[in-house]
């Protein structure tokens, strides 16, 4: 008997493999179909926008928001963008002076924006880089990509490539600048994650958040070009200065459009918009940034749900080492109304299946998130798992013991039963025949005596 328990065991071991350690981390989230932050009874000129979280990227409100639009000079978000990574990969200094050859500014369209550089203008590169946000000078934007590209529009195939690692998967750009072109497209959603992504530049958040520069002096300039980014002026004249940082634009197809910035607290957002009316010295665009952002800081409170690496929930994986625990390598954050407390948060975890058995293959869909108050989802997430989750030999052998334990109980319970039914059947019996055999002598007796 014990050498066939301990072949046992040994093939348990060699037939098994160990569960491989691992730690959760999410991999697809999902944003909700509902507007987290209503806006319905703020009066919008624009017919297109999108408010995001600045650290999470959590939608919170939007109209049109994933459907194609027309950038309009926006576009220079992303070519400044590009051009500043350039510059570090070629370790071009900003303080780098640069002629600008005639045809960048000769074989710009009337209709283009610009900084007032000329043909010929000896000006620093950073120069360029703020008169490409500032006044939005397509000038600018074909000098820089001259520079970098020996042509005026050449970086608008580097553009698309930055634009792809982001994850700008709605976008495609044929000009730096951001003129009207039937293919040149973009999404609210992806200029949004364009802007997420371009502030975690230092250089980049600066140059965004500049109200007034003034460039090298030029030939028709000698105190220097006066650059001004006149929608964040306008917000600031407005009294709004949460708003720190803004890249406007106009052309006949997008209208007056904006991409923005703006911090009050822990609330850190992007709100971008397009097609609002043209109307002179009203800045349709910017009344609307500073409305939708007035109400979220004004009604709503930015509040951690669940901290990171905080499990949520155990699932039992039979033959495994352990549960596999339902948690996030991030914090679960959202924006609740002014009176409503995270004590009024539900936050429900479902296992995707009613057993899970080892071995669970990497990727597995393991569990769903989903977090609401009242009747209102604000967060949802599904949970894969990271790793192979892998039979654990010891595991599955005192599985099996345990069951063998449980089989054996059993069989030793109904063994007693027989034994104690068998001894109880031979007791009544033996009574039966002491009192027969009592009765046999009895009458022994009485006909002895007759």
């Amino acid at each position: 008997m014990k050498r066939i328990f301990t072949l046992l065991l040994v093939g348990v071991l060699c037939f098994s493999t160990p569960t491989t350690a691992y730690a959760q981390s999410p991999t697809t989230a999902y944003q909700t179909q509902e507007d987290l932050i209503s806006v319905q009874n703020i009066m919008m000129y624009s017919s297109n926008y999108l408010l995001m979280d600045m650290e999470s990227g959590q939608v919170l409100t939007q109209k049109n928001g994933y459907s194609k639009i027309h950038p309009a000079s926006i576009t220079k978000v992303l070519t400044l963008i590009t051009a500043l990574e350039m510059l570090e990969s070629q370790n071009l200094s900003l303080k780098e002076t640069y002629t600008i050859p005639a045809e960048v500014v000769d074989d710009l369209t009337s209709i283009a924006s610009v900084a007032g550089f000329e043909g010929g203008d000896t000006v620093t590169i950073e120069d360029i880089l703020y008169a490409i946000i500032l006044p939005s000078g397509a000038d600018a934007t074909r000098a820089i990509s001259m520079r970098l590209t020996q042509d005026p529009e050449g970086l608008a195939q580097h553009m698309n490539a930055t634009a792809a690692k982001i994850g700008m998967k709605d976008s495609n750009f044929l000009n730096t600048s951001g003129l009207d072109e039937d293919d040149h497209l973009s999404t609210p959603y992806d200029l949004a994650l364009l802007v997420q992504y371009a502030m975690k530049n230092k250089t980049f958040a600066k140059i965004y958040s500049t109200v007034t520069f003034t460039t090298s002096p030029t030939p028709t300039a000698p105190n220097g070009i006066e650059l001004v980014n006149r929608s964040l002026e306008a917000a600031h004249e407005k009294g709004f200065t949460d708003l720190y940082g803004a890249k406007s634009g106009y052309t006949e197809m997008a209208e007056r459009s904006l991409s923005s910035v703006a911090k009050r607290g822990d609330s850190h957002l992007i709100f971008i918009s397009t097609n609002a009316p043209n109307e002179d010295l009203l800045f349709t665009n910017v009344i609307d940034a500073i409305n939708v952002y007035s109400r979220v800081f004004d009604d709503f409170k930015r509040t951690t749900l669940v901290t990171r690496n905080t499990i949520l929930q155990e699932i039992p994986i039979l033959h495994a080492s352990s549960p596999f625990p339902v948690m996030l390598d991030y914090d679960i954050v959202t924006y609740l109304p002014n009176g409503i407390s995270p004590q009024d948060v539900a936050i429900n975890v479902t296992a995707t299946q009613p057993n899970f058995i080892a071995p669970v293959a990497q990727n597995t869909d393991m569990a769903k998130i989903k977090v609401s108050y009242n009747t209102k989802t604000v967060f949802e997430t599904q949970v894969l798992a990271p790793l192979d989750i892998n039979i654990k030999g010891t595991k599955v052998f005192m599985d099996f013991m345990k069951s063998i334990g449980q089989v054996v109980f059993i069989v030793f319970l109904i063994l007693g039963a027989l034994i104690i039914t068998i001894r109880e059947i031979n007791r009544v019996r033996l009574c039966k025949r002491r009192m027969l055999r009592r009765q046999q002598m009895e009458m022994q007796r009485r006909n002895q005596n007759h």
